[in-house]
């Protein structure tokens, strides 16, 4: 049966510090084929397509891309799965790389809730990537989140989240930008031995 709504709508702000280039942690992000690999909440996405303003060139990463995924609750919840829209825009501040994401949820006919989970709701969740001014290989992070987690949420396992799973998320974000840093330096290396042969 469907759990009932108890949840509510919860706000939060987050700070941090990841050892590796705002580039790196920014691009670790947004690999989702990847990103099971060092996300142990991640269930799953689906890139379900990519939206372009008139006149944009196609050829260049889009600004707005539409992907449906899950993520694993602790126990004893149901995943949590969302449908949302994600625009990504790209500057520098004072010569200095900066990324910043805003994610909200949006609901579609094509796209029901899979029964198993809970579709929860983005009301915005928004990510900045600021790269240090100080050490090339350090991106400070801000992210600010409205989410409405729907369906039976305890107050203990709530408290749980907000308290255990920023930090959570983190620890496993530094793994997942030295698997970046690692798979593009073997990259390069076969590159390189693929043209020495040639």
């Amino acid at each position: 049966a469907p759990e009932a709504s108890s949840s509510g709508i919860k706000r939060h702000k987050y700070t941090g510090k990841i050892p590796y280039s705002a580039e790196v942690f920014y691009s670790t992000c947004q690999d989702y084929t990847r990103q099971t690999q060092w996300d142990k909440r991640h269930g799953a996405t689906k890139q379900l397509g990519d939206l372009y303003f008139e006149g944009e060139e196609r050829d260049k990463e889009p600004k707005n891309s539409i992907s449906w995924y899950y993520k694993r609750s602790p126990f004893p919840l149901a995943n949590r799965e969302f449908l949302s829209q994600a625009a990504t825009v790209h500057d520098k501040v004072d010569g200095l790389d900066r990324w910043m994401t805003l994610v909200k949820s949006f609901d579609h006919p094509d796209f029901p809730p899979e029964p198993k989970n809970v579709r929860a709701e983005v009301i915005y969740f928004g990510m900045i990537y600021n790269q240090s001014p100080t050490d090339p290989n350090e991106c400070n992070y801000t992210i600010v989140t409205e989410l409405d987690f729907k369906g039976w949420v305890p107050t203990a396992v709530l408290n749980w989240v907000i308290r255990f799973v920023p930090d959570e998320f983190e620890k496993n974000a530094i793994v997942g930008c030295r698997m970046t840093v690692e798979l593009r330096a073997s990259s390069a290396t076969n590159e390189g031995t693929s043209k020495n042969k040639n």
